[in-house]
């Protein structure tokens, strides 16, 4: 084929134009070079194409390559672009399939990191019990569950408290002439019951407690029921315990032998012995 022939319009045009080649493409295959071919598109006045167009028709030809794949899952054969094919290190038929490969994926590295790691067994030191945990909250959960956290809690802050005056008054009274009723406010004798912490406990077996109110903390600030002298005996009475409060005011007010009197009416009372002396409820 002479250059004459080469170079006729209408060949340039449907090489350009219809089959959508770029410049150095048709020099390529007409054997002329890049300048003589722009040369010759512009001599013609055939339309020449922006970056946009240019780039446009690249992507397409670009996506259009695609490759047979096998999907993994399922075993459907189907065709994937080139770039995801070289991208992916695996590609499924569908979202599903995909789904089904990352749940594989995930469960076979779980297990292999649980082969390395495997559940600690630990026990509570609030209730007791034994319980497992991760490998790698070993170091930071150190209870069963939120109950004793709260509980522990609620002792290593009772822990750092001291007695007030009303129940100083209540400590050295009992000690005169309860010596079963020993003071358990700041955690001493280790007793939760209901979820609170009991002042004085009877430690005879009988199911009695005593409480120690001040008159500010449980009626102004008593936004929980429990904090309320009603809630305080509710709350003891349905797990089998008597209470008796002594408020502030009243403890101010009375003196040490009708305070004794009070007591002494208390303790005599019948209860069922427990069993268990210490313990948490």
């Amino acid at each position: 084929m002479s250059d004459s022939i080469q170079l006729a319009p209408d060949v340039l045009y449907k090489l350009y134009v219809d089959d959508k080649l770029s410049k150095s493409e048709i020099a390529h295959k007409l054997g002329i070079s890049y300048m003589q071919a722009r040369y010759s598109l512009a001599k013609f006045n055939i339309p020449m194409r922006n970056h946009r167009q240019a780039g446009a028709i690249s992507a397409s030809r670009y996506l259009k390559r695609s490759q047979p794949v096998i999907c993994p899952v399922c075993g459907k054969e189907f065709e994937l672009a080139a770039y995801r094919v070289k991208r992916a290190k695996v590609a499924c038929c569908s979202w599903k399939c995909g789904r089904i490969l990352r749940l594989q994926q995930f469960r076979k590295a779980h297990e292999g990191y649980l082969a390395k790691h495997p559940r600690i067994e630990k026990v509570c030191p609030i209730c007791g019990q034994c319980f497992t945990v991760k490998f790698s909250s070993r170091n930071r959960r150190k209870y069963c569950s939120d109950r004793c956290k709260g509980i522990a809690c609620m002792l290593s802050l009772a822990k750092r408290s001291k007695p007030t005056k009303p129940e100083q008054t209540i400590i050295d009274m009992t000690n005169k002439y309860f010596p079963q009723f020993k003071y358990n406010g700041g955690g001493n004798l280790g007793v939760t019951l209901a979820g609170m912490i009991p002042d004085f406990v009877n430690i005879n077996g009988k199911k009695q407690v005593i409480e120690v109110f001040g008159d500010y903390y449980h009626t102004v600030l008593a936004t929980n029921w429990k904090k309320t002298e009603l809630g305080r005996k509710m709350a003891y009475n349905s797990i089998g315990y008597d209470c008796l409060v002594f408020w502030e005011g009243e403890i101010k007010a009375k003196s040490e032998t009708e305070l004794v009197e009070i007591i002494r009416g208390f303790a005599s009372k019948r209860h069922k012995k427990r069993e268990v002396l210490y313990g948490f409820v």
